[in-house]
């Protein structure tokens, strides 16, 4: 199902992380060069300039051309459902020159592959959109505004999730999960007073499904090409997991739905209260004891979150002096937690990760590859581990 050649990807990856462990000395400069050669990688990745320029000149080629079509043959265009079919032909126009540009450029997250993907999936879309427009508005019952979005982005899902998946695009993977957390929301709320009590804990419930299914399947060894998708879903899970307890949203939301001008307390207030402040503590225990750094800074930040929920209803007044104290409160804490975690305590430190937490059989091959590679009959030349001597696992004291 994926666009990309797989074996090239898995090069990319390995030596994405090969740059990792040159960087902490882990691997001579002589290493690298050799696993580069052993894992060759052919795809183009531009950096973040380039690849927003090629994608801007792409967008404005695309628009051009297809508006250049439309201009030519707009005597053809008709009313009703010969826009929407135009859309889809436009669509499959797209579609077939971001297969023919990436199968023969080799281009990965380049820009030109991004803008013709986002172009084919934006003009599919827009032909399922157009054409429930005209069928609702040539029926003769009415129809509400809001179920018109949830037909489209009902049909919208999949596509999203094929795109995702064919074009291991992080931004779509994040489209779709929004999508989807709106579905169950539109659904859950719209089914009376009970749906929207209920509606907070369902959106957390899913939210924690979705974290509990990602980091139980999402990191195995064959799905490992999605992994950047995969991460991006877990953080969106996490954040709605909050967002769906904190009590300033529950509040807020709740007065919305029921066309109230000002919020007012919410029934089981107090249960919101404590949850708005105990998750992100939650997060930080957690993150700490699993050794996971994404957890631990998304309740770092979380906390700055529930503190201005706190803040925001509970006002005692001075708000420029708090906001003072806060910060100053912040910046001590954050320099005196960087300051200890130089030295890696309880396995926590501020470096990046040397290694991946999701070690996997086609890193280790790299480094064995890399080992005997490095490697002569007269054992002159060893792998070398920053400076210590890596050939009995650190035994004569050095590693």
């Amino acid at each position: 199902m994926i666009i990309y050649n797989k074996k090239s990807l898995e090069n990319l990856r390995l030596i994405d992380q090969a740059k990792i462990w040159k960087e902490k000395q882990l691997l001579s400069e002589s290493l690298f060069e050799k696993i580069k050669g052993k894992y060759i990688n052919d795809l183009y990745t531009p950096n973040f300039f380039i690849r927003t320029g090629l994608f801007l000149f792409t967008s404005i080629l695309i628009g051009a051309s297809l508006g250049l079509i439309t201009l030519i043959t707009i005597h053809d265009t008709i009313s009703g459902y010969g826009l929407p079919i135009r859309m889809l032909i436009y669509a499959i126009i797209t579609g077939i020159t971001a297969e023919k540009v990436i199968r023969e450029k080799k281009f990965f997250r380049a820009g030109v592959d991004d803008a013709f993907q986002y172009a084919t999936l934006g003009l599919c879309i827009s032909a399922i959109a157009i054409f429930f427009d005209n069928l609702n508005n040539n029926s003769e019952s009415y129809y509400d505004r809001t179920d018109y979005t949830l037909q489209i982005l009902t049909l919208s899902l999949p596509l999203l999730i094929f795109f995702a998946i064919r074009y291991v695009d992080r931004l779509i993977s994040a489209l779709a999960f929004g999508v989807l957390i709106y579905i169950i929301f539109y659904v859950v709320s719209n089914t009376g007073n009970i749906g929207i009590a209920i509606c907070p804990f369902t959106i957390c419930i899913t939210s924690f499904l979705i974290y509990q299914l990602v980091k139980k399947y999402g990191y195995v060894e064959k799905r490992l090409l999605w992994k950047d998708n995969f991460k991006i879903l877990e953080l969106l899970s996490l954040l709605t997991l909050y967002l769906s307890v904190n009590y300033f949203v529950v509040r807020e939301l709740n007065a919305i739905m029921n066309d109230e001008y000002s919020s007012s307390q919410i029934p089981l207030a107090w249960l919101f209260y404590i949850t708005t402040a105990i998750t992100p503590l939650l997060y930080i225990y957690f993150g700490i004891i699993k050794k996971d750094r994404l957890q631990l800074q998304l309740g770092m930040m979380l906390i700055t979150f529930a503190v201005f929920t706190f803040k925001f209803y509970f006002s005692l007044g001075h708000h420029e002096i708090t906001i003072t104290l806060a910060g100053i409160i912040m910046i001590g804490v954050a320099w005196f937690v960087n300051k200890l975690l130089k030295t890696p305590k309880i396995g926590l430190t501020v470096d990046k990760d040397v290694l991946e937490k999701e070690f996997n059989l086609s890193d280790a091959e790299a480094l064995v590859i890399a080992e005997t590679m490095g490697k002569d009959s007269s054992q002159q030349e060893g792998f070398e581990f920053g400076e210590g001597n890596f050939g009995g696992g650190g035994s004569g004291g050095k590693f």
